[in-house]
């Protein structure tokens, strides 16, 4: 019996005592050449193996209306976790964070909603990160 008591407080004692660990970084820390700095949506390209005249009718349209809508909009990851968006369009993002060891921002809208932004990648002239806009076609997004 004493054996058993002793069996059993080892394993709670075990349980409470695990961590668990995340691959999600909630810390917010400057990023180098992201954080602190307006960028300004420059290009969007579709990404091979999509082609404009391979996408469908409803996915240009889809394409054409981000070239004509979103092309200009402005965007700030601040050191905070929060967003600031301006610009011709307002993306709705309000916070942000790494997410997949630091290769993809997630980023929450202010409709409650996230979006990922894929494979990000910036320097001190410009910040990319790739976009699904269907499941037939990705774009890059390009800003200075």
């Amino acid at each position: 019996m004493q054996r058993l008591l002793l069996a059993g407080c080892i394993l709670i004692l075990w349980t409470v005592s695990c961590k668990k660990h995340s691959t999600v970084q909630t810390v917010h820390t400057p990023v180098p050449f992201l954080t602190g700095r307006l960028w300004k949506l420059d290009t969007i390209t579709i990404n091979p193996p999509a082609i404009y005249n391979q996408l469908s009718a409803s996915d240009q349209r889809a394409y054409d209306l981000a070239l004509g809508w979103e092309k200009g909009a402005t965007v700030k990851f601040n050191e905070d976790g929060t967003v600031t968006c301006e610009g011709d369009w307002d993306f709705g993002y309000y916070e942000w964070r790494m997410i997949h060891d630091s290769a993809d921002i997630e980023v929450l809208v202010s409709v409650g909603t996230k979006d990922t932004l894929f494979n990000w990648a910036c320097d001190n002239q410009q910040f990319t990160y790739l976009r699904t806009f269907s499941p037939s076609f990705d774009c890059t997004m390009v800003y200075h």
